[in-house]
């Protein structure tokens, strides 16, 4: 990526129109509009992880967290499998990877939070099913991993 390439998708993802990129670069418009297109450049892709809001985050995990539960405590028979055991542990590695890195705005916490009430609502037997997943999930990981 060239140095104007660099700096007009920092222009870019900062929220500036291409006309307003072009002007600043001294390029042609058309040039801009080329580079925005350019999938390999990743203008568009770049911009939307930069713009990614706290709250869709958190949408997003409360979705996929409250996926899991529910389907978990629907079918705890499920955790014998070790693939969905280790889904378990990757997905508590990758929740405390994330607090690591925006545990300033205690999203991980929250979420959580948020989709256990919604959990709790939802399916009132949520705590009766966990009573017969924990020991499961617990004969696992020492097996798996040892005490």
């Amino acid at each position: 990526m060239s140095p104007d390439q660099k700096r007009a998708k920092d222009l870019y993802i900062k929220g500036k129109k291409p006309s307003e990129i072009a002007e600043e670069l001294e390029l042609s418009i058309s040039t801009v509009y080329k580079w925005i297109a350019d999938k390999e450049l990743s203008f568009k892709k770049d911009k939307n992880i930069a713009n990614f809001s706290v709250d869709a985050m958190s949408e997003l995990l409360l979705g996929a967290y409250k996926e899991f539960i529910v389907d978990i405590s629907e079918n705890p028979a499920q955790l014998k499998n070790p693939a969905v055991a280790d889904s378990i542990i990757k997905i508590t590695k990758a929740i405390k990877a994330l607090e690591k890195d925006v545990d300033y705005l205690g999203i991980s916490a929250d979420v959580i939070k948020k989709a256990t009430e919604l959990i709790m609502e939802e399916y009132p037997n949520y705590i009766e099913n966990w009573k017969e997943i924990v020991p499961i999930l617990l004969e696992h990981l020492e097996e798996e991993y040892g005490k």
